[in-house]
């Protein structure tokens, strides 16, 4: 017997009711997930206003970089372009085949989705946070 031939064959106790019915909430086609999302969105503004502010250092002050300030401030450049990238992957819809009637496709499911967004968002700030410094350090290095 399957999973999901137990989960329908079971009586589910009130707790469980409300698991399934917060995880069927979650699988609604309108539905997201809010939080990582909206922490997409804010590394994903963030590095596009940090990249407009590096623009406009590098037309102004780029000038004056030399030898490692200049190449400090294209890792900086390219740790910021790598953060946007891995931001845009984590907003990337992901399609899974669930069950809504089953909670175990449906967990199993999210719990993909949350592991693949957290790793992007992860890796994203931390470029993000390495871009910051590097675009800070560059003229001392200059």
């Amino acid at each position: 017997m399957t999973t999901e031939e137990r989960e329908r064959s079971a009586v589910l106790s009130p707790r469980q009711v409300d698991d399934l019915r917060e995880l069927r909430t979650l699988f609604r086609p309108t539905e997201t997930l809010a939080v990582l999302d909206d922490f997409g969105k804010w590394l994903f503004g963030s590095a596009a206003a940090v990249g407009s502010l590096g623009a406009g250092f590098s037309a102004s002050r780029l000038s004056h970089l030399t030898g490692a300030g200049q190449r400090i401030f294209a890792a900086a450049i390219i740790c910021l372009a790598l953060s946007l990238a891995t931001a845009a992957l984590a907003r990337i819809p992901q399609r899974k085949h669930i069950h809504r009637g089953s909670m175990a496709t449906m967990r199993r499911a999210l719990d993909e989705i949350v592991r693949w967004r957290y790793r992007c968002l992860f890796i994203a700030a931390i470029l993000l946070a390495v871009a910051l410094v590097l675009a800070a350090i560059a003229p001392l290095f200059s």
